[in-house]
């Protein structure tokens, strides 16, 4: 199924529990009759979901659908936010697939505000807050599309900023405006105090790619721009955005759009 259509889903709370400090889960597997979602503020815990295997840590959403097993295993204590709740009651189940089943949010300061507003709720029986928590719950499935979507849609994301991280929205600013001027990015990881490995990791884990590949995506982008605003040739393309020549720049344009430069220029001219 087309993956935006979990845009519109709503999901209805069933209930909201918080454990603040849990060692142990009572089941190391359970099964469950209602869509199951895992939060935590601290510690971390494996899981396997079918075939999916990994560790939740704070910032991941862990959803476990209903009748599937469920393996999980407490690696240090965790403050676990656990939600049950439905989706659209007129939906086949069997339909529904999620692209996985633990997903790290960018967007770190939303989800703890969505979370704090669950948590102050928590043992509520008025209606305006139960209906605060609904909104709080499916605003968090909102962020959970936007980055199933970022992965499906990636070059339609590559200017909105929503990390939590500081230093890394820094170095994404950084990229956007020296992209296409020739450097290496030792320079820039040099620059942030990390080492070019742990930037990397950094980088992919707030913005789900690694910084070289932002970057050509970043180029390419204006490859293709000039490429059909412009009569410019290939090499001065090339010198405009980063690349050594015009060669070389045709063939990562090839790689990244499945076809050449002229190709491209001559199907897009309006």
């Amino acid at each position: 199924m087309d993956k935006r259509y979990l845009w519109v889903c709503s999901l209805k709370l069933l209930s909201y529990t918080y454990f603040e400090r849990k060692e142990n889960f009572v089941m190391n597997e359970d099964i469950y009759d209602s869509w199951i979602m895992f939060m935590i503020d601290s510690g971390s815990f494996d899981y396997q979901i079918q075939e999916e295997v990994g560790t939740v840590e704070p910032g991941d959403i862990l959803v476990c659908p209903p009748g599937i097993t469920f393996r999980r295993k407490i690696g240090t204590p965790i403050a676990l936010h656990f939600i049950s709740f439905e989706i659209d009651e007129d939906l086949k189940l069997n339909q529904f697939k999620l692209p996985r089943f633990k997903t790290t949010l960018s967007d770190r300061l939303r989800l703890d505000s969505d979370i704090n507003y669950l948590h102050n709720y928590q043992l509520t029986n008025d209606p305006k807050e139960y209906t605060q928590q609904q909104h709080m719950l499916n605003d968090i499935w909102q962020m959970l599309c936007n980055e199933w979507d970022k992965e499906l849609h990636p070059n339609e994301y590559l200017y909105h900023t929503y990390s939590g991280d500081p230093l890394m929205n820094e170095a994404y600013e950084w990229l956007l405006n020296n992209a296409y001027s020739k450097f290496n990015l030792r320079e820039l990881s040099d620059l942030v105090g990390l080492s070019p490995v742990q930037f990397s990791r950094r980088f992919k884990r707030e913005f789900h790619m690694k910084p070289s590949e932002f970057v050509k995506r970043l180029r390419i982008l204006k490859v293709a721009r000039l490429l059909i605003d412009t009569n410019l040739t290939l090499e001065q393309i090339a010198e405009r955005c980063g690349y050594e020549n015009g060669f070389y720049l045709s063939r990562v344009f090839r790689g990244v759009m499945g076809i050449s430069p002229s190709e491209y220029r001559v199907q897009n001219i309006v």
